[in-house]
């Protein structure tokens, strides 16, 4: 499962879950002009990247199958506001019979830049659509992670003081207040809708936020991050589109430039990083700015941080892992034992409240069995999950592969982390052969085990893998 922005060529598709789906109603007029609404939107200035998001499922035979869509706007402030004072459902056709009608309800470019620089934004999100409503089905399981990941690629970095939405049904209600929004207004569904079709609006504002509030969303509106690199539109489109996995080639064909073009707007980007953020910038990208040194000592721990946290924990979905738990969530911490329950020695381990001072590459880090099976989930695909790649299968090959080879164990060494039959990859135990050990398992298994009770394998020749959190030393 995947999000990206939406290309011409996915309209057919949009417009095809659109109407099974079946929830969002437009009148005659909006339905029958809304391909071509939506083509002169995509084409407009297309090196503008457009927040309309369509999530794919990539396992589907043949071609990659429209899992969900979603499209936002920032509108003049005279429109939010019209939409507050007097309330309807549908917001996805109001807006668009005020754009029928001439009324330019959304931003252009030039305006949104000034209302970034000044007051904020107002945003307008008119459509979200599962080709599962069901939130408990499992493909909309498996899309929820990747839910505030889009939400956050389409709008992180603006200056947005506040938004209205819409979703359909109670259980979509309930996910949206759970997320932080404020319920707003509920309409009742029109006669021979589908099951939980009713309209339900939400909204933000950063005037009605609590100054305590620390649910990311009103963080967010709080806090907007002022621009760091200050990077030209032209770069900024660049960046956008290799964030959601474009190819260079891609990128070009995309944006209707040469690959030189893009090649030196990459020569801009780097430039500009080195420029305000040395320390992100090694000298072998031949952009680093002049005096600065490459990354080296404790600039290793941040580096570390950021490359976990952008490029594993997020796109696996794994958003409850982290080296230490917040407050918020210190009241899902599973304590271990104090002492061994089997011989009374006291077992101390570290506190999961307390920020380390270092975060190392081979252990410290804390999860939950969700996050830990995503985790496994991956290794067992080699290195891919819900069409996010981050090793290649030779490489997890090369990591599960026994490298001790025929080096002497220590005899003394504990039997249980290294039994007979087995040897030692990167990270892992591997096992060797059929026989030899005390238990069964395949040639090829590999496993691992932590200090405070968790242990897992992964079998590839079986296609499973398991895990053991257990509350003990």
């Amino acid at each position: 499962m995947r999000y990206r922005l939406a290309q011409a060529a996915d309209l057919p598709a949009c417009l095809d879950l659109f109407d099974r789906n079946g929830r969002c109603l437009l009148s005659l007029r909006v339905r029958e002009q809304l391909p071509q609404l939506w083509a002169d939107w995509l084409t407009q200035d297309r090196r503008a990247p457009k927040s309309f998001a369509v999530w794919e499922d990539l396992r589907t035979p043949h071609q990659p199958r429209m899992e969900a869509i979603g499209t936002s706007h920032f509108v003049r402030d005279e429109v939010y506001d019209e939409l507050m004072r007097s309330p309807q459902p549908y917001l996805l056709d109001r807006l668009y019979r005020m754009e029928l009608d001439g009324h330019r309800p959304f931003l252009d470019q030039r305006a949104t830049a000034r209302a970034n620089a000044g007051e904020g934004l107002s945003l307008v999100m008119p459509l979200y659509l599962q080709r599962e409503h069901d939130l408990t089905h499992p493909d909309s399981q498996r899309l929820m992670p990747l839910g505030p990941a889009a939400w956050y690629f389409c709008h992180a970095g603006y200056n947005v003081r506040r938004l209205i939405g819409e979703v359909y049904g109670g259980p979509a209600k309930a996910y949206m207040t759970a997320g932080g929004f404020q319920l707003a207004h509920v309409f009742e569904a029109p006669p021979g809708r589908p099951p939980d079709s009713e309209p339900h609006q939400h909204v933000l504002d950063r005037a009605h936020q609590p100054p305590g509030a620390i649910n990311a969303l009103s963080l967010w509106l709080l806090h907007p991050q002022t621009p760091v690199f200050g990077l030209p539109p032209s770069q900024q489109t660049v960046a956008i589109h290799a964030l959601q996995g474009d190819t260079d080639r891609a990128i070009a064909a995309r944006l209707g430039i040469s690959a030189d073009a893009v090649k030196q707007a990459w020569r801009g980007i780097l430039k500009a990083v080195s420029t305000q953020m040395p320390d992100l910038c090694n000298d072998t990208t031949g952009a680093t700015a002049e005096g600065t040194t490459p990354v080296r000592g404790a600039e290793h721990r941040r580096v570390v941080i950021e490359y976990l946290r952008q490029h594993i924990l997020e796109p696996l979905g794994m958003l409850d892992t982290s080296f230490s738990v917040p407050p918020p969530k210190h009241d899902r911490i599973a304590e271990p034992f104090d002492h061994d329950p089997d011989g009374g020695v006291r077992m101390p381990v570290f506190d999961p409240r307390e920020v380390p001072a270092m975060e190392a590459g081979g252990g410290g880090l804390l999860s939950t069995a969700a996050d830990y099976a995503r985790f496994l989930q991956f290794m067992l695909n080699k290195g891919e999950l819900d069409g996010v790649r981050l090793l290649g299968p030779r490489t997890v090959d090369y990591m599960t592969a026994d490298h001790l080879g025929t080096t002497p164990i220590n005899p003394n060494i504990n039997g249980d982390l290294l039994p007979p039959g087995h040897g030692f990859g990167l990270g892992f135990a591997v096992r060797t052969a059929a026989g030899l050990a005390a238990v069964p398992g395949s040639v090829g298994l590999y496993y691992w085990g932590g200090i405070a009770g968790t242990t897992f394998f992964v079998d590839p020749a079986e296609d499973l893998y398991a895990m053991l959190l257990i509350q003990a030393p």
